[in-house]
This record gives structure tokens, sequence and C-alpha cells, in this order.
């Protein structure tokens, strides 16, 4: 069951289905440990058409094994997106980088969102480039927000502001940049 526009270099994207509750310890969002059970009544709680939140599991292409999910809440112009990957993924950073790769332009380019907000700790070094590489813009450092074991990092919001909404001087004015930069001269 791949949605194939959401397909990245190792990794798709696709909605949550009720076999997904077998599998909840790679995708459901949070520090502890998930079952069946607590899928099921997470599914019941959160889990609903038409809401703003969504969620999506990330996938493997070669084996369309589970590696993780991602919740997004959106409205008419904003997004944010937190992703959670499975703990014996190896590979973690590439996964975020990948799916980095795949969201920001579904929601920026396609979507038409104005803003997208993306969280991503200090320490995960592929989603940074990725992120940078995407022209996403670093907003907000929270000082040793996440829990490592031993120690903390900071979590980082990086964001896909859409070029198409950034405001366009008008003919004739001059913008508060540049009354500054001749005051300073």
């Amino acid at each position: 069951m791949r949605a194939t526009y959401l397909t990245g270099d190792c990794i798709y994207l696709r909605g949550l289905v009720d076999t997904d509750k077998d599998h909840a310890m790679a995708w459901m969002p949070g520090q502890f440990l998930a079952n069946a059970p607590k899928a099921e009544a997470y599914f019941k709680e959160k889990v609903k058409f038409g809401e703003r939140n969504r969620y999506l599991v990330i996938c493997r292409r070669e084996t369309d094994e589970i590696v993780g999910g991602l919740s997004l809440w959106m409205d008419s112009r904003h997004g944010y997106v937190r992703f959670k990957v499975a703990p014996w993924c190896d590979d973690a950073g590439l996964i975020r980088a990948d799916a980095l790769r795949i969201l920001v332009p579904w929601l920026r380019d396609e979507a038409d969102l104005v803003n997208t907000n993306f969280d991503i700790a200090a320490d995960d070094r592929e989603a940074i480039a990725a992120a940078e590489e995407l022209g996403l813009v670093l907003a907000v450092r929270l000082r040793e927000w996440i829990a490592r074991p031993g120690h903390r990092v900071d979590q980082l919001s990086y964001q896909a502001v859409n070029p198409r909404w950034v405001p366009v001087q008008m003919q004739g004015q001059t913008s508060t940049s540049e009354k500054q930069e001749a005051s300073n001269a």
C-alpha cells in the first residue's frame, strides 16, 4: 500500500491502517514502549478523519518494514511536523533526512503552506544537512531539550517558508532594513 507520490530514495510515507497496531513501537509517538492494545486506544482517541492532526508511517522501500512515523498538524496555511524513528534503526538520521526531502516539496510547494516547522535534534547531522540543503531556516533552539543516555542535546526548529507568501516590497517604498542601512551609512 505505497503512496507513490510520497516516495523518497530509501523510504515512503503512507497513512495509518489498522494492521499498523502490531508495529506500534516503530511509529507511535512518545518516549515509552508501545504495544498493540495501547496503539488501539491511540487509534480511537487520536486518529480521526478530518482532524488537523494527521499521522503517517515511514516504511522502507525495499522491505515495506515500518521504521517510524510522523505527526503532522496542519491548518490551511501552517504545518508542524514531529518525527519518530524506531529505536532499533541504525540509520535514523538518514530516514529523517529522506522524510524531509519528501515532506518539504509536498507541504511547501504542493499544499502551498505558508510555513512548516520541523523539530530536529541538534545531534542529527543527516537531517540538519537535508534541512539546510532544502533551504529551511533555523528559527528556534531549545537548549538541552532532548534527553539522550547520559546527556542532553538541543532541539532545533527549522522552518520551510514558502517564497510565494513572502511579502513583496511595493514599488517606490523602501524596506525597514534598507532604511536602517541608509541611516548607518
